[in-house]
């Protein structure tokens, strides 16, 4: 663990945590990009959108498929320099829009493209894969067209069945807890899946009972650890990113003892 953490300016330390380093250089901008956004107006908005999505999404997937004598035509010359219309930004500044935005979509032509998509992908990814004969991810890559398409009806699809809804008094104590413990479990879980996997043989698992029972193995254990982890008040924020204050309001050892006395 050590020698992976020393490597962490220079590659990721382990596969599961690639996103972190989009993370970090957007957050290092994100004092320049809300001034952006409040200063914008909706067309500027919507050009600004057009530039990521054409540039950012739809030329590399376009020069991906294209046969080798065409590929010129679809893909840009680094010297043009638009990597800040490249990657991941265009998710972190246009989930913004879309949340503010008081434009109504229809759920169930939303839930339409949801699930057409996803077939889209999960097909093409099962073909593309039997014709090479090795797993690719040429359909499924984050930045390609047909995630860029999932990403946005999913996200408005949950913005439309919850904007303005209240959760139960059960649900929403339920939700705040997962909530509280999602990015520690995620950030420990690998460690969990690796040791498995030295156990029992996971690629691949033998059977799909196999492969659920390990996946459920290893969260229960990664929420256990997090929730320890969170109520110990010198270590809760560096192994948590919680503070010990808000984890005492919604997922360590004492809230939970509290919950359970109906407190």
């Amino acid at each position: 663990a050590i020698n992976q953490l020393k490597n962490l300016p220079s590659k990721p330390a382990a596969t599961h945590l690639w996103f972190m380093y989009a993370l970090i250089t957007i957050y290092i901008l994100s004092p320049l990009l809300k001034k952006l956004m409040d200063s914008m107006t909706e067309n500027l908005a919507r050009y600004m959108f057009a530039v990521w999505a054409v540039f950012g999404a739809l030329l590399p997937t376009a020069a991906f498929f294209a046969r080798p004598g065409y590929r010129a035509l679809l893909s840009l010359d680094p010297s043009y320099n638009l990597n800040i219309m490249n990657g991941y930004l265009g998710y972190f500044l246009f989930g913004y829009l879309f949340f503010k935005s008081d434009i109504r979509f229809s759920k169930r032509s939303l839930l339409c493209i949801l699930t057409a998509d996803t077939l889209f992908i999960a097909l093409g990814t099962w073909l593309a894969t039997t014709r090479i004969g090795q797993y690719t991810e040429m359909y499924k890559g984050y930045t390609r067209a047909f995630v860029f398409v999932l990403s946005i009806a999913a996200f408005l699809l949950a913005k439309e069945a919850f904007t303005g809804r209240r959760l139960s008094k059960k649900a929403g104590p339920a939700v705040k807890f997962l909530s509280a413990v999602s990015f520690g479990v995620y950030l420990v879980h690998n460690l969990l899946v690796n040791f498995i996997s030295q156990k029992i043989n996971l690629y691949p698992a033998g059977s799909v009972h196999v492969l659920f029972c390990c996946y459920f193995a290893a969260l229960f254990v990664s929420i256990v650890f997090i929730v320890l982890l969170a109520s110990i008040k010198p270590v809760c924020f560096l192994f948590t990113g919680l503070t010990y204050d808000f984890a005492g309001k919604s997922c360590n050892i004492p809230f939970l003892v509290k919950k359970i006395r109906g407190g």
